[in-house]
């Protein structure tokens, strides 16, 4: 296998950081689909399957490392491809996902899993309508108008088993408590192996494919507004259940099962909330219910995990450069040497064939840059680290600011993490900026590749991401201080944050913009609603902008006594909070785009926003995609943003501006 074969794997080879380019990549470089996107190896180390782009739209494509053999695409057409797995060598499962209309109006995800051979023979998809065509076995229930939403649920790949994997389905009688049925790989049929359990969502294996374990959410004896959590265990498939662990909804500590330890039956690892707040890994014996060893921790962040086919394989602290830990030593081996090989500590191993002699691998130059994938090749004896391309060659590292995580105080004197960009070559004195809330609002943003934040980067501006309170990753303390804090608390943060920009002479208080998609896009409209003169502009993707809506939507999907409370307390009004009904406050221009087929916020919500602003005589641009998602899932959308944001911006964050 010569090193030029696997360049051409890929779009182009590994740029490594060098001087700064003069001019910086163009608009289409950061609004391209990564080139690589999940990429695995195949078990025994000769094929490599990943989602790339074709035609706009991603597609799972599968190509051979030792042979000169034209790449299998498996393009699903209006079906994208959400992710995959190698079962076999020769074959794969699939899920595919599309949005389709709950009640026939309302616009909703549903998933199906496909089993296929990696030349893209021998399909045969499980489904429960006529979604999918062609041959299958139907194992989900039609439950009287309902059809399931998620069909793709894997349980337990059973990595020693060929032919089968056991799935989580829904019989017909329910549709929230799941059956764990063995499903064959070639054929669809399936096995019941374990019947749905009351209050049981959710069941998990141990290493030896028996399940062991089971989630239960039901409710509180004393009070029946309150859900209950609770974990039972069994000895082996022929015994008895017996629970573990309870606990009451948003009650510390919070306890998470990852999974049983291998070769200890009776330890499982777990994250729960450690001393200072954040959760942490430790151990957890479940004979004697009581916690081992802490595994991994930091007092500032939670803990990641790091999972491959269904198997916990490690952890990661976000925050620390060093905080990657893989259980496995053999991993930890390949990890270290390429590191050093690369120089870089940011080094993941994905893959490793059984007799390791080969893995696959990911590398950055630097937090913030792009993935670049590489083979680690021991076949002949003598390690060989050959490239195999890039997430996004058309951004070299050399183009890629610097993420610092910083701090700033909020009004009440809490310490609120943010991510802090500046353009490169950025001189002394205030610049123009955009802040930039992410979506969620239970998520939060990380210093890894953002092709949104890198472009306004790139195009001369500061960025700020403030992790306001009711972001995920700093503490069950903090993020439940987001509770029913749409528009108040959490938006404050954010302010909190743009004025912290000014008094830091970062940002020039009359060049600051806020943008954001999702629940992002929400609180750049409540911005610029709650501080008309604190903002030169304000642009939104699929922004919520009705809160009384969006609580009414959610009561069609399950656990809303759990997510609306989250949003909504006892008797609170939206009048205040909800961006269209303020439009009258707003004295700046707004950029609002939205997908038609945004199956997680309806593109009413833009509709409502843009009628309101008009009806008050605003300057509003309003864009609407015909075919686009909540996600971002083609080029051809965040081309479409890239381009709205770069023309909208220009004017109040130039240099000029007055």
């Amino acid at each position: 296998m010569s090193k030029s074969g696997l360049l051409a794997l890929l779009a182009a080879p590994i740029l490594l950081a060098s001087a700064a380019a003069a001019e910086p990549p163009p608009l289409a470089a950061y609004a391209a689909l990564p080139a690589a996107q999940d990429p695995r190896l195949s078990p025994d180390g000769k094929k490599l399957a990943m989602i790339s782009p074709m035609k706009d739209a991603p597609v799972l494509v599968v190509k051979w490392l030792d042979e000169v053999k034209k790449p299998t695409v498996l393009g699903t057409g209006s079906l994208l491809p959400d992710w995959f797995h190698w079962k076999t060598s020769s074959r794969l499962i699939a899920s595919v996902r599309f949005t389709t209309k709950f009640d026939g109006t309302q616009p909703i995800e549903e998933t199906r899993m496909v089993f296929l051979d990696a030349d893209g023979g021998n399909g045969v998809p499980v489904r429960v309508n006529k979604e999918l065509p062609g041959p299958g076995t139907t194992v989900y229930g039609n439950i009287g108008n309902k059809i399931p939403q998620f069909q793709d649920q894997i349980v337990d790949l059973l990595p020693d088993d060929p032919d089968h994997l056991l799935m989580a389905v829904t019989p017909e009688s329910d549709y929230l408590h799941p059956q764990v049925l063995s499903v064959d790989v070639n054929s669809g049929r399936p096995r019941l192996v374990q019947r749905e359990r009351p209050d049981v969502v959710s069941f998990m294996t141990d290493d030896a494919g028996v399940v062991r374990l089971a989630q239960k959410v039901g409710r509180v004896a004393w009070n029946e507004k309150q859900r209950h959590f609770s974990y039972e265990v069994r000895d082996s498939a022929e015994s008895d259940w017996r629970m573990i662990f309870e606990r009451e909804a948003d009650s510390r500590p919070r306890f998470a099962p990852l999974g049983f330890v291998p070769g200890q039956p009776n330890q499982l690892y777990v994250l729960t909330d450690g001393d200072q707040g954040r959760l942490v890994a430790r151990s957890f014996d479940v004979t004697q219910r009581s916690f081992g060893a802490v595994l991994a921790e930091d007092s500032r962040c939670d803990v990641e995990t790091l999972y491959i086919d269904y198997r916990l394989i490690g952890f990661n602290i976000p925050c620390r450069s060093d905080g990657l830990h893989y259980l496995d030593q053999a991993r930890e081996h390949d990890r270290a040497a390429i590191s050093r090989a690369l120089k870089t500590d940011l080094v993941r191993v994905l893959d490793r064939t059984k007799d390791g002699t080969r893995s696959l691998i990911v590398s950055h130059p630097q937090p913030s840059a792009p993935a670049s994938f590489w083979l680690l090749d021991r076949s002949s004896g003598k390690p060989e680290l050959s490239p195999l391309g890039e997430a996004y060659p058309g951004v070299p590292a050399d183009q890629i600011a610097e993420v610092k995580l910083v701090s700033y105080p909020a009004r009440d004197g809490v310490a609120i993490p943010a991510l802090l960009t500046l353009p490169l070559g950025a001189g002394q004195g205030p610049i123009g900026f955009v802040v930039l809330p992410h979506g969620g609002p239970t998520a939060h943003d990380r210093v890894q590749f953002d092709w949104m934040a890198q472009f306004l980067i790139s195009r001369g501006y500061g960025v700020l991401q403030p992790q306001f309170r009711g972001s995920s990753g700093y503490g069950v303390e903090f993020q439940q201080a987001g509770y029913q804090q749409w528009g108040l608390l959490m938006q404050d943060d954010i302010t909190d944050g743009t004025r912290w920009l000014i008094s830091q002479k970062l940002a020039d208080p009359k060049r600051i913009c806020i943008v954001g998609a999702s629940f992002g896009g929400y609180a750049a409209l409540m911005g610029v609603v709650k501080e008309p003169d604190l903002y030169a502009c304000a642009a939104a993707f699929a922004p919520v902008t009705d809160l009384e809506s969006l609580v009414q939507r959610l009561k069609i999907f399950a656990f809303k006594d759990i997510n609306i409370p989250h949003i909504q307390g006892t008797d609170q009004s939206f009048d205040a909070t909800s961006p269209a009904d303020n439009a009258d406050k707003i004295r700046v221009p707004v950029l609002l785009m939205h997908g038609r087929q945004d199956f997680t916020v309806p593109v009413d919500h833009t509709e409502e926003m843009e009628r309101a602003l008009k009806r008050n005589h605003k300057p509003v641009e309003a864009i609407y995609l015909d075919k686009a998602d909540h996600y971002f899932a083609t080029g051809s959308d965040r081309l479409a943003w890239l381009g709205a944001l770069e023309r909208f911006l220009a004017r109040p964050l130039s240099a000029k501006a007055d």
